[in-house]
């Protein structure tokens, strides 16, 4: 039966939701008992020394089952966020979820299981999102804590990272302007209910993850997710965790982090910064200033460069003399506002024009680190080269 729904599914896909009220009852009926006649053999094995061949089959059979239903729940989820998964959510979290909850972060790191499966499954949807901690709050914390299992393979840490926690963040990042009152409410109730009081703890688990070197795709994806995430943190207290981490990681060569992750690490680095207090910042500044200017010289993405132009700005809030720098930075890399991706060429030259004729001679060494690396990335430009004559002076 559980084969034959599974081959429905995959035929009907999002057309599937008509059906979902005639067949969740048995799919989940084999869940529940599955799960039970489980427990049930758990416990007659503890107090038998000898395992029968025909017991061994059994379990293998219940767990099947359990494994193969759980996964047709996910996708009849997925297929039909609005029926009524209610009191189906609560049954799980209480007979399939609690009695695990504990050493769930160790049973699943071997494999992306099926009920971490489910738990994405809820995740795309706004009407069931708040099921990972409606139920049973230490659900979306279990989840979480799969990030700092060292032996989780690479699979489970990404797909907990994109899946569950990115799909979390995705149904918040929408734009409140054009949102329907209905999609207000329910993002607000996500903000409410999940990103407030579990922001901290990603933020430290993926933290954590970030410094112990992870491969490539798990770096990226993690990067990413704080970036997302940054933006709907009203305060942190993993700010300088952050910015030092984001600091470390865009130092390191473009084969090991690259372009696209440095430009998250930048907007990571922005949000943070303006969370941290001035002190803090004094104490960090030579590790952030360090880490951004040599990236004038080569960053072509508009907007890592106005990224850029921004955390120099930031760092002008601590220190008087680059006041006039984080101006300059910001006509040096500017574009015209009436037309698009053109530089705004005037504002441009204006710029070099004052550096060069006026200023050059008073600015000191850390005033001058951003504003060379712009010519440098200018002399790598040919073509727009002939529009600074002002560079030829530098």
């Amino acid at each position: 039966m559980l084969n034959i729904i599974d081959d429905l599914l995959g035929i009907f896909h999002s057309n599937f939701g008509p059906f979902t009220c005639k067949v969740v009852h048995p799919v989940f009926y084999c869940l529940t008992k599955a799960s039970r006649d489980l427990t049930t053999t758990a416990v007659l094995s503890d107090g038998e020394l000898d395992i029968t061949e025909g017991r061994t089959m059994k379990v293998s059979l219940l767990r099947t089952v359990r494994q193969h239903a759980l996964q047709i729940l996910a996708r009849m989820t997925e297929s039909c966020p609005e029926y009524r998964w209610h009191p189906y959510s609560a049954a799980i979290i209480k007979e399939i979820v609690e009695p695990r909850l504990e050493k769930f972060p160790i049973e699943t790191a071997q494999s992306v299981s099926g009920l971490l499966r489910l738990f994405a499954a809820w995740s795309k949807s706004p009407l069931t999102a708040p099921f990972l901690v409606e139920h049973n709050q230490a659900v979306l914390t279990k989840i979480i804590d799969c990030l700092e299992v060292s032996s989780a393979k690479d699979e489970v840490k990404k797909f907990v990272l994109d899946d569950i926690l990115g799909n979390i963040i995705l149904l918040v990042s929408g734009d409140e302007d054009t949102a329907a009152p209905d999609d207000k409410f329910l993002r607000n109730r996500l903000h409410t209910d999940i990103i407030q009081p579990y922001s901290n703890a990603i933020i430290s688990k993926v933290g954590a993850l970030l410094r112990q070197s992870p491969s490539k795709e798990v770096l990226e994806s993690g990067v990413h997710l704080v970036a997302s995430l940054a933006p709907h943190i009203v305060g942190s207290t993993e700010s300088r965790s952050m910015i030092e981490i984001a600091t470390f990681l865009l130092r390191q060569p473009s084969k090991r982090v690259s372009p696209r992750t440095k430009s998250a690490l930048l907007k990571i680095l922005h949000e943070f910064m303006q969370r941290h207090d001035s002190e803090g910042i004094l104490e960090l500044f030579d590790n952030i200033f360090d880490a951004i200017c040599p990236m004038f010289s080569f960053v072509q993405d508009q907007t890592a460069r106005n990224l850029l132009c921004d955390i120099v700005h930031d760092l002008s809030q601590t220190r008087d003399d680059l006041v006039a720098t984080a101006r300059l930075c910001q006509d040096l890399n500017s574009f015209a506002k009436s037309r698009l991706d053109e530089p705004d060429f005037e504002r441009r030259a204006s710029a070099f024009a004052k550096i060069t004729e006026a200023d050059y001679q008073t600015y000191s060494l850390v005033q001058w680190k951003p504003l060379v690396r712009r010519p440098t990335y200018e002399m790598n430009a040919r073509q727009t080269l002939t529009l600074y004559p002002h560079l030829l002076g530098l």
